[in-house]
């Protein structure tokens, strides 16, 4: 954990506009702008602090207010492989850009201690400033151009003119990303207004959050051979489609040690235990899904039989149509059925997900099972004569979770621009009938939080 002592405000005036820490006013990474994780190609990457004062540090704040650093959305991050955090390692550019600052930070800007500021034009018509802080060494200078991986320094623990700070205990890189701020302020000055960047997806990871690990893909990419397809499951315009737990398009985060088998709705599932205060989680899993026709369809989970001590209050996360929302179904409520989760208004393409997780916002749910199966959606207005399966075999990984703010965010790891191939082992089977008559039930019941 990052402890930083402090009551310092990153700011060019005496005091910042607002007094709350607010996560509203940030806006997504334009999709111009191809962003790496600033560390050398194939190193793995831990968040020690992630979006927002909860999450590790408490200068994780505002978005967007015109007197101060809106940090919000920065990431504290480490080298696990490394010893002492990785401190002396290189630190590299995230993306092409040029140098607007090289120097230790002062006066109202010292805590960032030694810190590079590259400015990155990449044609949407605004500016961005990505910041590297708490350097041990920099190796670039003030007007400097840069490409991206290219070495910027080293990782630290400087502050307040000192190589070694006692503000915060662990090595680390404090890294921000910032759309049209201004530069300037007391002492050495520093990126401050404009509005926080969510710096997502960042080498094909998103939905970022504390104590994740990703791997750098930063100097990976081959100019000359293409970019491979992404994969994502296709939802049918009509009839039902069900997405098993293990399909391609699902990704599995955290230790998979710590997902237990089950017999499920085909035949298998997972279940782990809830030991997560919201918003973090370790184990989750996240299904990516395209659309073949905009519109209102229904989800639901499927819940199997015979395990115990679910959870009363599963934390369902789904983005459609450049919007999150969250519904907290029972999952003790049914057995061997399916779970109604809401009615949401996706849009026609990819880039929409929905997330499972071990968290929980409520003390009592502490220790009871969250239990993760198919899911199965279906236009809301409409009769389904058959359903559509994917049930090929799951893609883990041992990194990322998703951010529980309501910023909408990309999942790149996982997200879908080209529509189901026919490898997707797929297949069809009769729809149950009578789908007006359950859809009036969910109506009584759809509960939806932004």
């Amino acid at each position: 954990m990052t402890l930083l002592l402090l009551p310092w405000l990153a700011s060019p005036a005496a005091a910042c506009e607002y007094d709350d820490c607010h996560s509203d006013g940030a806006v997504s990474l334009p999709g111009e702008l191809e962003l790496h994780l600033p560390f050398e190609e194939g190193e793995r990457v831990q968040v020690l602090s992630g979006y927002g004062p909860s999450a590790g540090s408490s200068l994780h704040c505002r978005a967007r207010d015109s007197q101060c650093a809106n940090d919000y959305y920065a990431l504290d991050l480490v080298l696990p492989d490394h010893s002492n955090s990785g401190k002396g390692e290189p630190v590299v550019a995230v993306a092409d850009g040029t140098v607007i600052d090289a120097d230790w930070g002062s006066s109202g800007w010292a805590n960032y201690g030694q810190r590079v500021y590259l400015e990155h034009e990449p044609g949407d018509g605004h500016s961005y400033t990505s910041m590297y802080a708490h350097l041990h060494s920099i190796d670039v200078s003030k007007g400097q151009r840069v490409s991206a991986g290219q070495r910027l320094g080293t990782l630290g623990q400087s502050c307040n003119g000192e190589l070694s700070c006692d503000s915060f205990s662990t090595p680390h890189l404090h890294f921000a990303l910032h759309r049209d701020s201004g530069f300037g302020g007391s002492g050495s000055g520093g990126s401050y207004g404009g509005r926080a960047v969510i710096p997502e997806p960042v080498d094909g990871y998103s939905g970022i959050s504390r104590n994740d690990v990703l791997i750098s893909g930063n100097g990976e990419d081959d100019p000359t051979e293409p970019d491979p397809e992404p994969t994502a499951c296709l939802v049918a315009a009509t009839g039902e489609t069900v997405i098993e737990e293990e399909a391609d398009c699902v990704s599995r985060t955290g230790s998979t040690g710590d997902f237990h088998d089950a017999d499920g709705h085909a035949g298998h599932a997972w279940w782990t235990p809830v030991d997560v205060e919201a918003p973090d989680y370790a184990e989750g899993a996240i299904w990516s899904v395209e659309f073949e026709s905009a519109g209102d369809y229904t989800l639901e989970a499927w819940v199997p039989a015979d395990l115990d001590d679910l959870t009363t209050r599963a934390i369902y996360k789904v983005q459609f149509d450049g919007q999150t929302e969250k519904a907290w179904p029972d999952q003790s409520s049914v057995s061997a059925t399916w779970l109604p989760i809401g009615t949401f208004a996706f849009s026609a393409g990819g880039d929409q997900w929905i997330r499972l997780g071990d968290n929980q916002d409520d003390g009592a749910q502490s220790g009871r099972r969250v239990v993760f199966d198919a899911l199965r959606f279906a236009p809301a207005t409409a009769e389904v004569p058959d359903t559509e399966v994917h049930d090929t075999e799951a893609r883990d990984t041992d990194t990322l979770s998703t951010d529980d703010s309501d910023s909408p965010i990309d999942p790149g790891d996982i997200d879908g621009d080209q529509p189901w191939d026919d490898g997707c082992g797929c297949s069809a089977r009769p729809a149950p009938t009578g789908p007006l008559v359950w859809l009036l039930a969910v109506a009584g019941w759809r509960r939806r939080s932004r």
